[in-house]
This record gives C-alpha cells, structure tokens and sequence, in this order.
C-alpha cells in the first residue's frame, strides 16, 4: 500500500526521516503523543440512523423515533468524516506497521445522553499516549491511543471515542502464524491461560456527568 493510501485524504505530514523516538520494533514514533488533528464536522442523520441500526440488527424503537437516537455505535461514523477532512486524522503520526499493527480495542465513553437525530457535533483526534508491555511470542507488544473528543455545539463533551492499535517488536513464528489462521493451535503450557476463543475487545460505557 502507498504511504497516500496508508495516510488517507488529508492526513498530516508524516515526520522527517531520522527524527523522533522509535520503539523496540523500529516502526512506532513515540514523539507522535500529543498529534492533534483539525476538528471536523459530525451530523447525526436520521437516514444514517436507521441504516446503521438495520444493518447492526439494533430493533429499539428509539432509533426510529422522532427524534431518532441512534445506537452507541453510531460514532464509528466519524471515521468516514475525519478521512475527508484535511488535517483532521493525526494517526498516521504513529508510524504503526502494516505488517505487524493491528486494531486491539475501540472505547466509547459517553458523558450524558447519546447524541440525537439532527445534532452537529465537533470532533477533535489527538494522539493521547504510546505504551510498551512484554509479549510472549512477538516481542515488546507497542500500544497505541488516539482519543476523539466529541462536542456539541455549546462545546459540551457529549463522548469520547478511544481506538488503540498495537503493534508486535516482531512477526510470529510462521508455524504459530500458521495455528492462529488455521484456527489449530496448540494446546497452552503449563500456568497459560488459553485465550483462542475469547472474543475481540471493545466496550461502549456512559456517565451521567458533565465534561
């Protein structure tokens, strides 16, 4: 894949060559925390509402209400808007690898009430914090956390968006990549928790309070 394709429309210039913090797998730019992105615009769209609930199977009828709410969700959207906002996505700061990234986990916090139909909201990406935790086959494991606030528009924190990607010091083993694409793994040594069917992370949690 291009760097532009990699990058996306509007994506901010990747860092000089030479320059910034590497972690242990020689790909992640530590220097990246604190990237901010250019707000960008969200609309919370009553078509878009009752297209996401029908395609997620979601039959509360609130979500086809008038106002429609749309499901906890619905923020993933923000991703189609950021691409097209010039300067708006900060990730690609990071540096993460193609090859050894991966998306580990998205988090929404929602600080009140989802937003309802006919809502503008402000977005804000920032790169919020580049940890490091030893892994067992891959090395160094390099997580990465980009936080999204979303505002009204009185400026009110309605929630925030946490998508965090990780990245492995090195590739598996290929008889251990092999197991995990076949699904034939092998049985976990002693003191080693199997976890190859538990399911992929993410969680959508609320408050009552205010921003």
């Amino acid at each position: 894949m291009s760097e532009a394709k990699r990058e996306g429309v509007g994506a901010l210039p990747a860092p000089p060559v030479g320059r910034g913090t590497k972690s242990p797998g020689g790909s992640i730019d530590k220097t990246a925390v604190g990237a901010t992105g250019e707000p960008f615009e969200l609309v919370v769209e009553r078509g878009k509402i009752g297209e996401l609930a029908g395609a997620i199977g979601a039959r509360h009828a609130d979500h086809r209400a008038a106002p429609a709410v749309p499901p906890p969700t619905f923020l993933t959207t923000m991703f189609h808007w950021e691409r097209l906002a010039p300067g708006a996505n900060p990730w690609h700061r990071v540096g993460m690898s193609e090859e050894r990234g991966m998306h580990a986990e998205q988090e929404y916090v929602f600080h009140g009430p989802p937003p309802a139909e006919g809502t503008r909201l402000v977005c804000t990406s920032r790169i919020a914090e580049i940890v490091e935790k030893q892994g067992k086959r891959g090395g160094t494991l390099t997580f990465a956390v980009m936080v999204t606030e979303v505002r009204d528009e009185t400026g009110r924190l309605v929630a925030e968006a946490r998508m965090t990607g990780v990245e492995t010091e090195r590739a598996p083993e290929p008889s251990e990549a092999r197991r995990v694409l076949t699904g034939d793994r092998a049985s976990p040594s002693a003191g080693e928790t199997d976890r190859s069917t538990e399911p992929v992370t993410g969680s959508v949690t609320g408050s009552t309070g205010g921003a």
